[in-house]
C-alpha cells in the first residue's frame, strides 16, 4: 500500500497508532509518511506484554530505523504479523521474545548484530536471511516450535549456547561455516 509524502498511515491495527501516539510520534492525531520515514528511534518495550496488538505491518515504513529495541514486541501474545523496516542492523535482547502467534519468516538482509533471545520462544516460522551476522547468539531462537529452517549467512561462523535448543520443528539449517559451538 503507497502512502503519499504529507499524508497519515492508515494502521490496519488502532492498537499500533495507539501505542505509538502514546509515546509521541506523530501529531496526536496520527503519524505522517514523512514521521515514519524520518524516525530513529529503537521502540525498546513499545508494545511490550501487549496483549491487543495482532499485526504491525506499517513498520515497513520506518526506514531509518536501524535498531529493533530490547522488549520491543516482547511477549505480545496476540500478535502475529509484523514487516521489519529495510535498514536494520541490530536486534537487542529480548525483542521479539514470547511473541508466539508471530508466524513469520525472519528476513533483515542488513543485520550485523543480534542480542541474546532475540526471538526465544517467539512463533516465527522460518529465518531466510540474517544479513552479515557472524555469531547467532546465546538463546536467540530457544524454543521456538514453529520454527523449520534456518539459512545462516556464509559469514557466520558461531553458534552459541541454547541457540536453537526446544526447536522441536527445525528440521534444516546450513552448518557448513561454523566453527564454535
Amino acid at each position: 500500500e503507497f502512502t503519499p509524502k504529507g499524508y497519515y498511515i492508515r494502521f490496519a491495527d488502532p492498537e499500533v497508532l495507539r501505542v505509538l501516539l502514546s509515546k509521541n510520534i506523530g501529531d496526536g492525531t496520527g503519524i505522517t509518511t514523512e514521521v515514519a520515514e524520518s524516525y530513529t528511534g529503537n521502540m525498546a518495550a513499545f508494545f511490550q506484554n501487549n496483549k491487543v496488538i495482532t499485526r504491525f505491518d506499517e513498520l515497513e515504513k520506518f526506514t531509518s530505523m536501524t535498531v529493533i529495541g530490547s522488549g520491543f514486541v516482547q511477549n505480545a501474545t496476540e500478535l502475529e504479523s509484523i514487516k521489519f523496516p529495510p535498514n536494520i542492523t541490530e536486534t537487542i535482547w529480548d525483542s521479539f521474545r514470547g511473541a508466539s502467534k508471530l508466524a513469520i519468516d525472519v528476513s533483515l538482509p542488513n543485520l550485523k548484530t543480534a542480542g541474546v533471545r532475540s526471538f526465544s520462544q517467539s512463533g516465527i516460522t522460518k529465518i531466510s536471511n540474517l544479513g552479515s551476522l557472524t555469531a547467532i547468539p546465546n538463546s536467540m531462537c530457544y524454543s521456538c516450535k514453529q520454527l523449520t529452517s534456518v539459512t545462516l549467512p556464509d559469514v557466520c561462523v558461531e553458534i552459541g549456547a541454547s541457540a536453537f535448543q526446544g526447536c522441536s520443528a527445525l528440521t534444516s539449517i546450513n552448518l557448513d561455516n561454523i566453527e564454535t559451538f
